[in-house]
């Protein structure tokens, strides 16, 4: 494969250094193909700037010019140094002008000059000026320099182009300093050996542009202020993709890495993130694996950011009551040990919040994490979270947390641990359940089960009539929650109210708490709960909850038909699960269409 040529663009102040850096290309350097202007400072400026963007790899010039070059051009800008020899050269020709002169230059060449100076321990007076930044003004401080040195007794400058022109003009004999073919030599070499470099870094890092779009992950990275730096996603629709992990940077870890899945109009997207350092640069790299999933084969199964467990917790009673024995022993195991946790407790005790708790204050944050819903699977998620190659049950390095797995059949129960404990799931990523379990009991059967046949450690949520003491705190936090979507700021509860709460017996917990207070907040004539509302709702509540309970102890009435006795326990099943069918044939271990058909045709 033939080399490709180096192309220079060269911005020099005089014509025979033109001459000179042509000839010596020509003949010594044929791997360069060099355009040659000429023009002083402000010229020079002004001609890289209208050529540097024609396909040149570097720009070579001298003095002020290469100064000024390097700050107003994209490309790499070589100067040509000033030697030993053009030293030795210019003083040359000073003999018979004076005994007494000075080397006048911009400071890049005078500090040259000043290191020649000592290497050969001589005595030579140098100054520097700089130039205005804008090329349309004159260099004051050059001439300002130039009379001073006149007055001074200084009869000859050794200077570059600008300093020997202004000179002249000041009626001072002036010899310029001129590069030689030394210095041009030099700088092609500089330039072959700068130039060479970066096309090798450029065709590494094409290279390795090309073998990460080859990978079977994608790969985005953002610099710190969320602007998009690199990223081989390919397509036009990838904004919400983008948008999505930009959100998720405040959530990657300073050191390591950290995992989540995320899905997104129809993509499940499994993450990898960590923070880069380069130099004085921050990034935040993301590698993103995909894969399209029917939304019918994912109902119940929801896969969780970091962004999402804090949603969770966000307002959530466990922001309080974190510090129980219970939440804390929980988290205590998950540090500790990889053994699979049950959470068990009465109904009403928001548990999912809990173990959105347990994953954030534990080492189980940086992993992807899972929510199965076993109360929302139906057959086709059922299949999926059996049988599929891409369920989270065939994933490494996984937090699933298997919610309401008491709802579950004994048969699928015994299919789901079955599942579990034959691939190895227990050792492979960290499992959480949870289980509803019977007032004043610490278990529910299908709890037993998990901690029979997976070793799962046993933590018992207490109920809220347990947590008298806390129960102030909590109400304060419902009503500051509350407050953003009421006309009118509550403030508080009158100490007989709070009283009146922590005794009641809460039969559903929290979520009957959380209600409780929304309906005292909705109804408050003033910014101040009374105790009278609190006792009159309380009494309501009391009186639901005997009618609910006598409903759900209603005798069966088994003198009838087989048709009417299963109709008869339909509607009770129905009747305790609120009117949602779902959630009754999930009960009853039947599809949701067969209780459909049953219901429609007694």
């Amino acid at each position: 494969m033939e080399q490709q040529r180096l192309r220079a663009l060269a911005v020099i102040p005089y014509e025979g250094l033109k001459a000179l850096m042509q000839k010596v290309c020509e003949t010594e350097f044929p791997q360069i193909e060099l355009t040659v202007l000429v023009g002083n400072w402000k010229e020079g400026v002004d001609l890289a700037q209208r050529n540097f963007h024609e396909g040149f790899d570097v720009i070579i010039s001298r003095g002020g010019t290469a100064l000024l070059l390097q700050n107003k051009v994209n490309l790499p800008v070589i100067e040509i140094p000033l030697t030993a020899l053009d030293i030795l050269r210019a003083q040359r020709l000073t003999d018979g002008l004076s005994n007494r002169y000075a080397i006048v230059g911009f400071p890049n060449m005078a500090q040259n000059a000043i290191a020649l100076n000592k290497l050969f321990n001589q005595d030579m007076d140098i100054y520097a000026y700089s130039l205005p930044e804008d090329p349309n003004q004159q260099p004051e401080d050059l001439y300002k320099l130039l009379e001073q040195l006149r007055d001074k007794g200084y009869r000859a400058i050794l200077g570059d182009k600008s300093a020997a022109d202004a000179a002249q003009a000041l009626g001072l004999n002036a010899v310029m300093l001129s590069s030689g073919i030394e210095s041009i030599r030099e700088v092609f070499n500089s330039a072959l050996q700068l130039c060479g470099s970066i096309r090798e870094l450029r065709n590494a890092n094409q290279l390795l542009k090309k073998l990460l779009r080859e990978q079977a992950y994608e790969t985005v990275v953002f610099e710190q202020n969320q602007t998009l730096y690199f990223s081989t996603l390919s397509g036009q629709d990838n904004e919400a993709l983008e948008n999505m992990l930009r959100m998720e940077m405040v959530n990657v870890p300073r050191t390591g890495s950290c995992r989540f899945a995320k899905n997104l109009g129809g993509v499940l997207y499994t993450i990898k993130a960590q923070s880069l350092h380069s130099g004085a640069s921050d990034y935040t790299a993301f590698y993103v694996a995909s894969r399209r999933v029917r939304p019918t084969s994912q109902a119940g199964i929801r896969h969780c950011t970091v962004a999402d467990l804090q949603s969770f917790t966000r307002e959530s009673f466990y922001n309080i009551i974190e510090n129980s024995a219970g939440l804390r022993r929980a988290i205590e195991y998950v540090n500790l040990s990889a053994s699979p946790v049950l959470l068990t407790g009465e109904h009403g005790l928001e548990m999912e919040s809990a173990a959105a708790a347990i994953c954030l204050g534990s080492r189980l944050k940086a992993t992807p994490v899972t929510f199965i819903d076993c109360a929302l699977l139906n057959n086709q998620s059922w299949t999926y979270l059996l049988n599929h190659h891409s369920s989270p049950l065939m994933l490494t390095g996984w937090t699933i947390y298997f919610q309401n797995f008491d709802v579950l059949s004994s048969e699928k129960r015994t299919q789901l641990i079955g599942s579990i404990a034959s691939a190895n799931l227990c050792g492979r990523d960290q499992l959480l359940f949870s289980c509803t379990c019977p007032r004043g009991a610490t278990n529910a059967a299908a709890g037993y089960e998990v901690m029979e046949k997976l070793s799962a450690q046993l933590v018992n949520l207490p109920p809220l009539r347990e947590l008298q003491m806390q129960l102030p705190q909590m109400a304060n936090l419902c009503l500051g929650q509350l407050n953003a979507n009421l006309p009118v700021e509550i403030y508080g509860i009158e100490g007989a109210g709070i009283q009146l709460l922590q005794e009641y017996d809460w039969p559903h917990n929290l979520i009957q708490f959380r209600r409780i207070l929304s309906t005292l907040a909705i109804a408050a004539q003033d910014q101040l709960i009374r105790s009278d509302a609190v006792e009159r709702l309380l009494k309501e509540e009391r009186q639901a909850s005997s009618f609910g309970q006598e409903v759900r102890h209603a005798p069966l009435d088994l003198n009838g038909t087989l048709e009417k006795i299963t109709q008869e326990v339909l509607r009770l099943v129905l009747e305790d699960t609120g009117g949602n069918q779902t959630a009754a044939a999930k009960r009853l271990g039947i599809a949701r269409t067969t209780l459909w058909r049953l219901l429609k045709n007694p």
